[in-house]
This record gives C-alpha cells, structure tokens and sequence, in this order.
C-alpha cells in the first residue's frame, strides 16, 4: 500500500503561518543582549518577525475531491457529499482554572525547536476537522511532524517567500459523526478508524506557471490527501542534528 491508496480525500486551500523570528539566533536568548532590529550583523538582531505567534492554521480549505474503495473519483457533492465539505483547524485544548471555561483551545505552533537547525520546523498541536453540510464529518489530531525538504523552489521569489516543504503525518484520537451520510467517509472509517495518513505536497504538483504573478498566486496554497493509515511507511527522519 501507498499514502495515495483508496479510499482517499483531497482538500485545497490556504494556511497561515506567523513564525517569530526573535529566536533565530541564539544569542537572543542571553538576557544579557540587548535586542535590536537595526543591523543584521550585530547582536541582538531580530529580524523580520520578532512578534510572531508561532501560529498555524489552514484557511479557506475545503475538500475538492475524493477517490472510493472501487477507484470511483467523487468532484461534487452529487457524487459523495465529503465534496465540498470545510477542513478546519485548531489547536490543543488545554484544561485552565476557570469556572465558566473548562478548556481553551490554543492554535498550533510552527516551531524550529533548535536555533541552529532551522530546515526541519515542526508543527506542535494541530487538529484538523472534516464537516459536511449534513452533519457528516471526522477530527483528530496530527502527530508532531517536521516538514521535509524545506528548500528555495521559486526562483522569482527571495527570502521566505521562495521557500517550499513537504510533510506527511498520522492524525489520530479520532472521532466520527454521522459517516452514513457520507459513503466516502464510511469507507474511510471501516478500512482505517482509529487513524489516517496525511500528506501534504502542494508545491511539488503546482496548478500554473511560476513565471507570472498570477502563477504564483495559485501555487500558493495548501493541498493534502487524508488516506487509511500506512503502518509500514517509515516516517521521514529529521536530517541533521
């Protein structure tokens, strides 16, 4: 079996991602360094983003296309009502001393949890979430990750924005509603109930040309396939320290 076996999901969209650049550099974390944001060669640079979140979120993703257990492809929703359903995002809930809130959900972080190994960033406590309009869906949380094969791919870009990665990850802990309204998403659940694989390979398949300003809005997106979970594929190892 492979991560794009059947039956399998498709969903398209865009993420936002707000990384801190303040602690790029290890010498920051002295708080004997004062921070500035004025010359790139002397201590206590702070770069482009010192406010950053560490946030990351999908945005506007929904599912385009699915594929059944018999290789049947599913484009709208006459076909499977998972077409078209919303792919959300949020973070890990956290229980907090609070009478009126029992959890709150913090957003997930893209982190580089190493100053001097930046290429392999990983995504800490992301859930994602499937809902129908007729109330059919699935959720569950993705195992940390680190992106791979994070590289400069586009040549008319500088700095960050030329830069591309690919992941694949298990979301688990997951929880079903309603799949007898989807028959996509009760194949899924029969074949591989308790997990699901999920790659994301945008920028390694783009939908136009890199050459024009347009070209490059369509390939800045997020698409992902969700499939039954792969025991045997070998995660990809963090190269490096």
């Amino acid at each position: 079996m492979s991560y794009v076996d059947v039956p399998r999901i498709h969903f398209f969209g865009r993420f936002y991602a707000d990384p801190s650049t303040v602690d790029n550099t290890l010498g920051n974390f002295d708080p004997s360094v004062a921070l500035q944001n004025q010359d790139p060669n002397a201590p206590g640079y702070v770069s482009w983003n010192p406010f950053g979140t560490h946030t990351f979120a999908f945005q506007n993703c929904t599912v385009k296309s699915a594929v059944g257990r018999d290789g049947t492809a599913y484009t709208s929703p006459a076909g499977d009502p998972v077409v078209g359903a919303v792919v959300e995002s949020a973070g890990a809930n956290f229980p907090v001393n609070s009478p009126t809130c029992v959890y709150y959900s913090y957003p997930a972080k893209m982190v580089d949890l190493d100053t001097d190994q930046q290429m392999v960033s990983q995504i800490w406590g992301f859930q994602v979430q499937i809902a129908t309009a007729s109330g059919a869906g699935v959720a569950g949380q993705m195992l940390v990750t680190s992106l791979a094969d994070i590289w400069q791919r586009c040549s008319t870009l500088q700095y960050d924005a030329a830069y591309c990665a690919v992941y694949q990850s298990v979301l688990t802990n997951l929880t079903w509603s309603h799949v007898e309204k989807s028959p996509l998403l009760a194949q899924l659940q029969a074949v591989s109930g308790a997990q699901l694989s999920v790659a994301g390979y945008a920028d390694t398949d783009p939908v136009a040309g890199n050459d024009s300003e347009e070209g490059r809005k369509q390939n800045r997106r997020l698409e992902i396939t969700l499939t039954p979970n792969i025991t045997e594929v070998v995660r990809a190892p963090s190269h490096g320290r």
